[in-house]
């Protein structure tokens, strides 16, 4: 599940997303089982979603597949603002969708390091974790999805997000699997 707190200021460790808004089902986009990146299904309900959401323009962007003006929106606005967390873990996402995965992973383990024991660590565990996916970097990703999940077992996180790093850890174990079966016919 893309992290809302990534998305919204509010509530740093997830967001104000109300409980249904969580998964994605009522806001206009969803998380890709396969790639662990969240896509844009309905423009104008995520509109709706994130009307009021400073940093909105950089996750459209972003989301719909445009990560080098996502970039460029999200640099501008961490001129103004650049020790924010939120901001600093949305450009290393545009880094991981520009293929700019060592960068990303650099960048996600500098914020972990910074927010350890906050409500921010579990989503910053999720979001190396799927930089580390991206790379692949399957064992240390399911290392940091198990990290996340056990973090927002412990602080009764949203069972939506709860759910998302088990659909994350599934993912990265099934790709471990195919992994270790290519390598054992080579």
């Amino acid at each position: 599940m893309q992290e809302a707190a990534l998305m919204r200021a509010k509530q740093p460790s997830e967001g104000p997303l109300k409980a249904p808004s969580v998964s994605g089902v009522e806001s206009g986009w969803h998380i890709d089982p396969i790639t662990l990146r969240p896509v844009i299904d309905d423009l104008e309900a995520f509109e709706r979603e994130f009307a009021h959401d400073y940093a909105r323009e950089v996750i459209r962007a972003l989301w719909s597949g445009d990560p080098v003006t996502a970039r460029e929106r999200c640099e501008v606005m961490l001129a103004e603002r650049p020790s924010s967390v939120r901001l600093r873990a949305i450009l290393a996402d545009c880094r991981r969708d520009l293929g700019e995965t060592d960068q990303a992973i650099a960048d996600y383990r500098v914020l972990l390091e910074e927010c350890r024991g906050t409500a921010w660590e579990s989503v910053l565990h999720q979001h190396l974790g799927k930089a580390l996916f991206t790379a692949g970097h399957y064992d240390l990703a399911l290392t940091a999805f198990a990290q996340a999940y056990e973090l927002r077992v412990f602080t009764g996180a949203h069972p939506s997000l709860i759910d998302s790093s088990m659909v994350a850890m599934s993912r990265t174990q099934h790709m471990l699997e195919i992994q270790h079966r290519a390598r054992r016919r080579h």
